[in-house]
């Protein structure tokens, strides 16, 4: 109940469905997460913040002083000017796609993690163009599992989200007007994935959590 209702409400605020179930991977996976967590590209108010715990603390980086990040970095840079292991706990949402060199970016991130830490990552898989302000790619989970091992990581787990009406929802989202009905073809497209194979499945993203 306590689901349907915040998709309720998350659906008449305007969100994506893309949005509202990446966030429910944040809630499930990360809630009891405690102490800082870097953010990387995160933004300001991050919607998903929300759906941490009352002890998780987000340390938001961003490229621009003029953002006032809590952390003042460029993600494309070769080396990250932060101390070597010194988070337990990395997010970097809906941000790899627009990164110049992401492999770069996943070699940083695990140098970043102490030992044992954790990256949780999300990724869009059908996604309209976003430039933010670049929009280079979209990864398969197999890519994500190849670049993540290439950077050091050895425990991947890379989670699907949304089904192949769930993707048509978002895909036709732009053209609905009327927040209740996007409420409403939200909830059908949400029921109708339950009854999607596996193998004909098209995800809208990938949530992936990799430990160091």
């Amino acid at each position: 109940m306590v689901k349907i209702i915040d998709f309720c409400k998350e659906a008449l605020r305007g969100r994506t469905l893309y949005r509202i179930l990446f966030s429910w991977e944040i809630e499930k996976h990360c809630y009891k997460i405690e102490g800082p967590i870097l953010d990387i590209g995160g933004g300001r108010n991050p919607t998903y913040q929300k759906y941490l715990g009352k002890d998780a603390q987000l340390v938001r980086s961003e490229p621009f002083a003029s953002k006032d990040p809590d952390v003042l970095l460029d993600m494309n840079e070769e080396k990250w000017d932060i101390e070597p292991e010194s988070y337990q706990t990395i997010f970097c949402h809906n941000t790899l796609y627009i990164a110049k060199e992401p492999r770069q970016v996943l070699r940083n991130i695990y140098a970043v993690l102490k030992p044992r830490g954790q990256l949780f990552l999300t990724t869009p898989f059908v996604f309209r163009e976003s430039p933010e302000p670049t929009d280079y790619d979209r990864y398969t989970s197999a890519r994500l599992e190849e670049m993540l091992k290439s950077a050091g990581f050895q425990e991947i787990q890379i989670i699907p989200f949304g089904k192949s009406f769930s993707t048509c929802a978002y895909v036709l989202y732009p053209f609905m007007y009327f927040r209740v009905i996007k409420l409403v073809l939200f909830g059908l497209a949400l029921l109708l994935d339950k009854g999607v194979p596996k193998r004909f499945s098209v995800p809208l993203g990938f949530f992936t959590i990799a430990k160091k």
